[in-house]
C-alpha cells in the first residue's frame, strides 16, 4: 500500500515576499542587539522604562519573526497569512518609534 501525500498548499506570493523581507531585517540584528545594551547606560535609565522596553522589543525581535514566518505560511486564508507576515513590520516601526522618542 502506497500512501498518497496530500497535495501542497500553493504559498500566496506577497507572503513569500514578506517572508524574503522579514529574514532580511534579520541580518543587522546582532548589530543592533549589541548596542541595545549601552540603553542602560543612561543616566535616567533606571527610573525610565522606555529603555527596557525597547531593548526587550530588540532583544525578541528574531523570536518573533521566526515565529510569524511560520505562522503566515499555516494561515489557511492568504489574506491572515499576510496580516501575520506583517506583524514583524510593525514592531521595526514601533521600535524606530521609541527610538526617535528616547
Amino acid at each position: 500500500m502506497t500512501a498518497e501525500k496530500p497535495p501542497r498548499r500553493k504559498i500566496h506570493p506577497g507572503i513569500k515576499l514578506l517572508n524574503l523581507f522579514q529574514l532580511m531585517t534579520l541580518l543587522p540584528w546582532p548589530i543592533f542587539a549589541f548596542a541595545s545594551i549601552f540603553l542602560f547606560d543612561a543616566p535616567d535609565a533606571a527610573e525610565n522604562t522606555i529603555f527596557m522596553a525597547l531593548a526587550l522589543l530588540i532583544w525578541a525581535y528574531p523570536a518573533l519573526t521566526i515565529y510569524c514566518l511560520i505562522a503566515a505560511r499555516r494561515a489557511e486564508p492568504p489574506k491572515k497569512g499576510l496580516l501575520i507576515a506583517a506583524i514583524p513590520f510593525a514592531v521595526l516601526f514601533f521600535i524606530f518609534a521609541l527610538f526617535s522618542a528616547a
